[in-house]
């Protein structure tokens, strides 16, 4: 009972690590992440690591480096990016700082940060386009496209997307030459802002820098025509990413999924505990113990009991014995009862056995009815001859 208690837990726990596994693998383990992060490093569909490549590759002979947070710094002319969605946090402060060292600061976001706009002092209007696309091209003549680039916005099922989408109508107090890229003819989708030695550039639309988006070519020549504004001597990527909105610690399963000898050793392994727990839970025949030899103690009692009949001169008991154990032995084996009148002529031609020795044992058990007194040497003449018999008996068989 205890080793079939045992294999139904077994089963039991199998089940539940079976079920634990598929639920992870539907819930825990999306083919994509489709969430807006601003990752630099992030390879998922909306991530930014293409852009970062484009951008280090532009500048190929520039230091890069990537930074959770401004660390301030007495050098200038180099290059920040900010990627910001509604939900990060842009510390105007040091944006400033940043850009009235000499250095430029490039931000893209959906929205135009309000305490950019405050710090300024100037306002901008807004428009937003309920548009499955975008069109747009450059203000200068030098860098502008033949004809104007079209950018269609899709959503995680790579469908159409007809969403608003927010653009600028102006910057008040600045004027056209300001506005580098223009969208749908007369909006705005990039301009320049001057702050102090440097320059705020500011990108609406950072769609168009997701990894995705560069599955349409004319998307790395666009990321190019931005970059040839800037001439940076150093550049830094800063990650504006929230503790809430940072990927979740990868799950120890998630690792072991994604190493494929460490996939096939788990999926071994649960292949080799269903298997023990279908032969391992078959009926089982129980150990057999190991027994002495049985001994015939039956002869030691005989021999006992002869001993102290003899020591007593009871001679006659024991050939009462005698008689009894003879004729059950010939009975047995010759199926002859002891009262049959020819016992005798019967006896001898089944047995082979001499009819004189049978003679002289019947005479014997004769004289035991008589109330004949044996004597020691008639009781062992008498039971050497029984032995004799006996003896040819067994070697017959």
């Amino acid at each position: 009972m205890k080793n079939k208690s045992n294999i139904i837990l077994l089963c039991i726990a199998l089940i539940i690590l079976l079920l634990g596994f598929l639920f992870f693998e539907i819930k825990n383990i999306p083919d994509v992440k489709w969430q807006e992060r601003y990752d630099y490093e992030d390879k998922e569909p909306m991530g930014l690591y293409v852009f970062k490549e484009v951008v280090t590759r532009y500048f190929e002979d520039v230091d890069s480096k990537i930074q959770k947070r401004y660390n301030d710094t007495t050098a200038t002319n180099g290059l920040y990016f900010y990627g910001l969605n509604s939900y990060n946090h842009l510390n105007i402060d040091s944006v400033i700082n940043i850009s009235s060292k000499g250095n430029d600061v490039f931000i893209f976001s959906e929205y135009f940060p309000y305490d950019l706009n405050d710090t300024i002092d100037n306002y901008y209007t807004s428009e937003y386009q309920f548009s499955d696309s975008v069109s747009f091209n450059f203000t200068n003549n030098n860098l502008a496209f033949d004809s104007v680039l079209t950018y269609h916005f899709v959503d995680e099922e790579f469908s159409i997307q007809n969403e608003g989408h927010n653009l600028l109508n102006e910057i008040n107090g600045y004027n056209d030459e300001h506005n580098l890229v223009s969208a749908n003819d007369s909006l705005i989708l990039m301009l320049s802002i001057p702050i102090g030695k440097g320059n705020i550039y500011y990108h609406v639309l950072p769609q168009l820098f997701f990894n995705y988006s560069y599955r349409q070519p004319q998307i790395f020549n666009y990321t190019e025509r931005v970059l040839s504004h800037l001439a940076p001597d150093y550049i830094v990527f800063l990650n504006t990413l929230t503790s809430v909105e940072r990927p979740p610690a990868e799950h120890p399963l998630q690792f072991i999924m994604s190493s494929p000898p460490l996939k096939t050793a788990y999926y071994l392994f649960v292949i080799g505990l269903f298997l023990y727990a279908i032969f391992g839970g078959k009926r089982k025949q129980k150990s057999i113990p190991i027994t002495d030899k049985n001994e015939n103690t039956s002869l030691e009692y005989i021999e006992t009991v002869s001993q102290l009949f003899y020591q007593q001169a009871q001679h006659e008991k024991l050939v009462a014995h005698m008689k009894t154990v003879f004729f059950h032995k010939m009975e047995q084996k010759y199926f002859i009862k002891k009262d049959h009148p020819d016992y005798l002529e019967i006896l001898t031609k089944k047995s082979k056995i001499p009819k004189a020795d049978l003679q002289y044992i019947l005479d014997r058990f004769r004289n035991l009815d008589e109330k004949y007194t044996f004597r020691d040497d008639q009781l062992v003449s008498l039971n050497k001859r029984l032995d004799q018999i006996y003896a040819f008996i067994n070697k017959k068989n």
